[in-house]
């Protein structure tokens, strides 16, 4: 294995058997990769000539391969593990086959517009197009930023119209709330379901839970952690979604109820059942599956999409309404704003980081209490 204390200033040896170059100037950061130590050190030289002599725009030669390799792994570095993974998944779905071998001085905005339609064109909600947009719009910045190239052509691209409209996450109303609690009594689930709809939990902070993270006599939780997975990884901890998602919030009788009912739950599987086996490092969750592994998020999903579903059938539920285990947390926000809370307070129990982002999710629940109390008036008179 490569020493890197032998290697010359300015380079090193990755785990992928590549040699990376890296220096600064004038506060903006160049980097590059080569196979061999002799290319790494010839790449570090070349660069460092063209900085200095301010030719290292006009001469980048970057593929986009290579350059999102560079932005994600240097100017991304600090970035969640599930966000890495999503610009991954996002770049080899939509970007690589159409641009990757091209020389990023090359792209020009009708190259990136015309991929952004067919984008568009795949059925993808509006949200998804503007994520590829964003990155593609971040990627491009930076690399005129530090000299890269010229222009950045991403200027010039405007956001295509989505054959699919993204259906609002609905909240649940009271009545279909109390159904599906009552439909949901046999889960294995419906303690996760419950803690939901009374905190505004997501489902990653409600699996990431740890009993450490449960203060009984405090009567607290605090979020400081999501559960995720990924398909390279397997099962991780992570960082709440920002750094207002870490929060503390007051521990209600019932949501106490629920977690002692957990506790209790899971001490009797883990002497009970033949096969419990906790892997390390999950040994504190507060919600592992009956044999002490972690719990996917997608079986949770699944498990829900089935009471929705015959709920559907049933007539309880709009067929042109959109519910996931998200509609909790609206259903949470929903109930908070009509019974008078501050908008201020709700943001920070939902660990939103401005109380602008509240206010821009959930302006739609002052319509829809206006509409109700509108049409009681008038059914009255």
């Amino acid at each position: 294995m490569t020493n890197q204390k032998k290697l010359p200033k300015g380079i090193s040896y990755r785990k992928d058997g590549r040699y990376m170059w890296r220096f600064s100037y004038n506060r903006h950061t160049y980097c590059g990769y080569a196979a061999r130590l002799a290319d790494a050190e010839k790449g570090l030289l070349d660069a460092r000539y063209r900085v200095e002599n301010g030719i290292y725009g006009r001469e980048g030669s970057h593929t986009m391969d290579q350059w999102f390799a560079i932005w994600l792994e240097t100017f991304k570095a600090s970035i969640k593990e599930s966000t890495r993974i999503k610009y991954r998944q996002m770049y080899s779905c939509h970007i690589q086959k159409e641009l990757g071998r091209m020389r990023i001085r090359k792209i020009t905005p009708e190259l990136l517009q015309d991929l952004l339609n067919r984008v568009s064109e795949k059925g993808l909600t509006a949200a998804s197009v503007n994520s590829v947009r964003s990155m593609l719009s971040d990627l491009f910045a930076t690399a005129c930023k530090h000299q890269i190239i010229r222009v950045n052509p991403m200027n010039l691209v405007h956001m295509p119209a989505c054959k699919t409209a993204l259906l609002r996450k609905s909240a649940f109303t009271e009545a279909e709330l109390a159904e599906f609690i009552r439909r949901s009594e046999s889960s294995r689930y419906q303690n996760i379901y419950r803690l939901s709809i009374l905190t505004g939990f997501r489902i990653g902070e409600i699996l990431g839970l740890q009993w450490k993270d449960i203060d009984f006599e405090q009567e607290t939780i605090c979020v400081r952690h999501t559960l995720s997975y990924s398909s390279g990884k397997g099962f991780y901890l992570d960082s709440p979604k920002s750094e207002t998602s870490r929060r503390v919030i007051p521990l209600l009788p019932e949501c106490t109820r629920i977690l002692r009912q957990q506790y209790d739950t899971s001490q009797t599987q883990r002497k009970t059942h033949p096969g419990y086996a906790v892997p390390e490092g999950f040994e504190d969750l507060c919600f592992l599956t009956g044999t002490g592994k972690p719990i996917y998020a997608s079986d949770i999903d699944k498990s829900m999409r089935k009471i929705i579903d015959d709920m559907r059938r049933d007539g309880w539920l709009d067929p042109g309404k959109r519910y996931t285990f998200h509609s909790f947390r609206h259903t949470f926000a929903t109930n908070c704003t009509r019974k008078g809370m501050q908008m201020k307070t709700l943001s920070t129990i939902l660990g939103h980081s401005s109380i602008r982002i509240t206010m821009d999710i959930y302006t739609h629940i002052g319509i829809d209490t206006e509409r109700e109390e509108l049409q009681r008036i008038f059914q009255v008179s």
